[in-house]
């Protein structure tokens, strides 16, 4: 919503700010403020450098482990950016929501847990739920499946690997560790901000050469760089506590607050009949996931069998 917010004041494509640069700053937001909480852990400046310059000069292979989702997010980005070319953003969207079910086999296969058959009856109701929230409305419908929609398809196919892989190696990564989780946002954060201000210079270099990083901003832009810099930081705290899955769970259920929200206070979304279904068994799925069956449920289905 706070995109969206930014980017309506800006009618003027000339006018309107530059995103990959967005990105760069939400980076940059991210690694001071880890890198001032790691200063308050540490219990004063010199003890947080010592503990920088340990933990980025005498294990460079944990650091490069923070180098390997910051790569993979940039290949991500560019899938998604590749897949809205290629199909409208209604059918990109409902597709994309199966980054739930590739994020739970992903942290199957690299973190050695299994599901239980509930969970993973869970994971494809979500999908579902999710997936009847986003269809396309008013007649638009799935286009018709030509050389371009299967290019789409794959790249949204490969986007959603490539998050659940970052989203798990995140959380791998956060719950294999004796650094805290502040260290390794900095060394994430630090990454990121390479890789994002390449990304900047590849993609709107032209752009930046003539109206430098901050073109078009505002009090808007900037509300949309904090709020999305300290959304990244609380996701870590997610994956480190909670796990990758459970956040795909918390991103569906964003993604129908969002609608609500945008239905009271932009207007643009009217909710229906479908809309109003894919909630209840999006709600349902999470529940599932996280609760798992109720007692009464077990209890049934095991004098059942008997």
């Amino acid at each position: 919503l706070l995109i969206k917010w930014s980017k309506a004041a800006q009618v003027d494509e000339r006018d309107r700010y530059l995103s990959s640069t967005a990105v760069f700053f939400t980076e940059i937001v991210k690694a001071v403020t880890s890198l001032t909480l790691v200063i308050l852990e540490s219990g004063g400046v010199k003890p947080a450098a010592e503990a920088l310059q340990r933990n980025f000069m005498q294990s460079p292979p944990e650091l490069m482990k923070a180098a390997v989702p910051s790569l993979i997010y940039t290949v991500q980005n560019n899938l998604m950016f590749y897949s809205f070319e290629k199909l409208s953003a209604p059918v990109q969207q409902v597709m994309y929501q199966m980054k739930v079910v590739t994020t739970a086999g992903i942290g199957v296969l690299m973190l050695g847990k299994s599901l239980s058959n509930t969970k993973w009856i869970a994971c494809f109701l979500l999908a579902a739920g999710v997936a009847m929230v986003q269809w396309p409305r008013h007649g638009a419908g799935l286009e018709s499946f030509g050389s371009d929609h299967v290019k789409g398809f794959v790249a949204v196919l490969m986007a959603c690997c490539t998050s659940g892989f970052a989203g798990v190696w995140i959380q791998k990564m956060l719950q294999q560790t004796s650094a805290s989780i502040w260290m390794r946002n900095v060394q994430l954060a630090s990454f990121g901000t390479v890789t994002s201000i390449f990304v900047a210079m590849v993609q709107d270099g032209e752009e930046i050469a003539n109206g430098g990083l901050c073109q078009g901003y505002n009090r808007r832009v900037v509300s949309v760089i904090l709020m999305t810099a300290f959304g990244g930081l609380l996701c870590a705290v997610m994956l480190k506590y909670a796990g990758a899955t459970h956040g795909c769970f918390s991103t569906a259920m964003s993604i129908i607050l969002t609608c609500i929200l945008s239905e009271a206070f932009i207007g643009d979304f009217v909710p229906d009949g479908l809309f109003v279904l894919g909630t209840v068994v999006a709600i349902s799925a999470s529940l599932l996931f996280a609760l798992g069956l109720p007692e009464w449920v077990l209890t049934a289905s095991g004098r059942a069998l008997k």
